[in-house]
Formats: structure tokens, sequence, C-alpha cells
């Protein structure tokens, strides 16, 4: 099916090494605060926890004044620097690299990691010729196709496992049905059993 084009996004890899062929990155965004009308690229600032009075309250006092919460703090109602978990086939990326990366185009197996590296653009240690080499774009689109057909794969095994629990609920049915009707000729006399033998019992004294 055809594709479409999908944006590059560049970040800087803060963790590697922690887990098989997936690094973390983190980028930087920007957004509006809508509280203050401006767009912040800064790191949101802590608030510091209200200070509790050793002393007791008086009896009659007037409520205090609330405290300003952390979800009223312009700098704290965004992530400013958000982290990805990227695909790595080869290890080639180290913890300081400048990489460029994109979305998968389709749905992947993996819950957490939805994004893939496509180039180093600074390395931080090792030289680039001295690492195993990224995926090219040929390999990066037979994976995306090896994902492809796994989704296929999977919709199949659903409609058989529907269509098997169609077929085994018919089949339910059917035997449930057929016991009633047997059961029902056996009380009326019709079949065989008690009910029968007496009929023909009556029928030889006529």
């Amino acid at each position: 099916m055809p594709l479409k084009p999908v944006p590059s996004l560049v970040g800087v890899c803060v963790r590697h090494g922690t887990m098989d062929k997936a690094v973390k990155v983190r980028t930087t965004k920007q957004k509006l605060d809508t509280f203050m009308q401006k767009v912040l690229h800064i790191p949101s600032i802590p608030v510091p926890p209200p200070i509790q009075s050793p002393f007791p309250p008086p009896p009659h006092s007037f409520p205090s004044v609330p405290s300003l919460s952390p979800k009223l703090t312009p700098t704290q109602n965004f992530k400013l620097h958000p982290t990805y978990l990227l695909h790595d086939p080869h290890n080639s990326v180290r913890t300081g690299d400048i990489v460029r990366f994109q979305r998968f185009p389709i749905p992947t197996p993996s819950k957490r990691i939805k994004h893939m590296v496509t180039e180093i653009i600074s390395a931080h240690g090792p030289r680039i010729e001295e690492r195993p080499a990224l995926l090219s774009p040929d390999e990066r689109k037979e994976i995306v196709a090896g994902f492809e057909e796994r989704a296929e794969e999977k919709k199949r095994r659903k409609v058989v496992a529907r269509e098997e629990k169609i077929r085994w609920r018919e089949e339910a049915r059917r035997r449930a049905w057929e016991e009633v009707r047997r059961v029902g000729k056996v009380k009326r006399g019709d079949g065989g059993g008690e009910g029968g033998q007496r009929e023909g019992e009556r029928e030889a004294v006529r």
C-alpha cells in the first residue's frame, strides 16, 4: 500500500546499552504558554513546597490563602523536552550522539517504540566509521514490509478465530436443540424408553 511521507525529527541520545536494539532520545520542543501568552523553551521551574507553621492555628482565624499549586505554574503545564524510544537494530548510537529519526508509517508490534534511527548527524565518542552501519533505505522498507505482513497475519488469525467461535456456538446450539427434542419425544412416548415400551404393550393388549 502507498505510504505517506513521514517528517523527521532531531534529538540527542540520553541513554543506550540498557535495552537491546533501542535507545532513548530527547528532543527540544516549544509550545505556547496560555497563561503568559509566550513561547517558552526553558525547563520547568519547580514549585517549592508550602512552609508549614510549627504553631497550631488559633481557634478563630481566617482561612489561609492556598499556595500556588503545580497545576497553576505556567512552565509546568507543558513538556518541553519530550523523549522517544528509537529502534536501533545494530546498536550503532551512543549516548551524546545527535541523531535524526522518523516515525514508522504503519503501526508497529511494540507498544512504546514507534520511531527508528535514520541518520547520525554528530557522533560522540567512537567515530561513525568504527560503529556498525545503520540500516539503508531499502532495509528500512523491508522492515516496514515485515510489519505489514505481521499485521495482515494478525488480522487473518482474528478472522479465523471469530469464524471458529461462531461455528462452535452454532454447533452447541444445534446439539442443545437436538437434546431438547429427544427429551420431549421420550416424555411423550414417541421414541424409545419406558414411554415407548408402555405404548407398545397397550397396542399388544388391544
